[in-house]
């Protein structure tokens, strides 16, 4: 070969380059641009990445590992860009929960339409499913066609819906009386042997429904008591949350968690390993927070523990 064609060789393969990286910065571009928009409804679901994020800073924030970040997310590098979904759980798209926020009606209620869920009524009004079930004095999740959800505390709510809460009562197999003897025939066991550092009742002027028990980040906590898993996900202040129903009733709570090791519609039995304590949410040091509630009707924890 002549050096003069040695040399238009070399030229396109430099300008090839360049072109390569053009095309590169402009792929970039279209992505932080178009596939991550500025306008995307937060979730609890996942993260929107803004400046400054890295995907340590975002796993130290929410408590899950770096490595099971980039495996929900299918990220091959650490590299993320402003704007970006990053994914805190593994979920499937379902549509029902790209909802448009409204505020609530004068009425103070929402009707259920066929087939929605107590999800995504929460994600329509911004109110936590916690503060749903208990306006409504829901034991469970389910909710019927038709049926009037209440999306603030209402005095008038007791009176006028007594007969539909009285019906759906009715998938309880039993009801109790405020008998704290009662409570022991559960015998429940521990979800962390450590020391309560915050008990049952008011703090700072706001109702704690439940008792907090310390413990080191990434201790095991247990399932109190046989069940079957009903929630697991992230919520405003709680973090890492896991609810378990049980039989009569019974509905037991585990918060800021660090990892959730169960999902959904699983099967639990008494001392399983569901989860790790940590610090997510708004806990200001590593505990497990830890609710019983009967019918729905948050209880001491300790009247079963004790």
């Amino acid at each position: 070969m002549s050096k003069r064609s040695h040399c238009q060789t070399m030229k396109i393969i430099i300008h090839l380059k360049s072109l390569s990286k053009i095309i590169t910065l402009l792929s970039l571009f279209c992505f932080t641009a178009f596939a991550n928009p500025k306008y995307i409804t937060p979730s609890d679901d996942y993260h929107i990445v803004k400046k400054g994020d890295t995907i340590y800073s975002i796993s130290k924030k929410y408590g899950i590992s770096v490595e099971k970040l980039k495996a929900i997310n299918n990220l091959k590098s650490d590299t993320i860009l402003v704007w970006q979904k990053i994914y805190l759980k593994p979920r499937k798209a379902n549509q029902q929960y790209y909802v448009t926020k409204r505020n609530i009606p004068k009425c103070g209620y929402h009707i259920v339409k066929k087939g929605e869920t107590l999800y995504r009524i929460h994600k329509l009004y911004d109110i936590p499913i916690e503060k749903l079930m208990d306006y409504n004095h829901l034991a469970f999740y389910t909710i019927k066609g038709k049926q009037k959800i209440w999306l603030k505390e209402n005095k008038s709510s007791k009176v006028q819906d007594k007969q539909e809460v009285e019906q759906h009562s009715k998938i309880v197999k039993a009801k109790f009386k405020e008998d704290k003897s009662v409570y022991k025939k559960y015998d429940i066991i521990w979800p962390y042997d450590g020391e309560v550092i915050s008990p049952f009742g008011m703090r700072n002027g706001k109702p704690h429904k439940g008792i907090d028990i310390k413990g080191p980040v990434g201790q095991p906590i247990k399932a109190v008591l046989d069940g079957t898993v009903a929630y697991v996900g992230i919520k405003r202040g709680y973090g890492n949350v896991i609810i378990i129903k049980h039989k009569h009733g019974l509905m037991t709570v585990y918060a800021h968690n660090q990892l959730n090791y169960v999902h959904t519609g699983d099967i639990v039995e008494k001392g399983d390993k569901i989860a790790t304590i940590g610090q997510t949410g708004n806990a200001t040091c590593p505990h497990i927070h830890f609710e019983t509630r009967i019918n729905g009707k948050a209880i001491d924890p300790m009247n079963f523990l004790k």
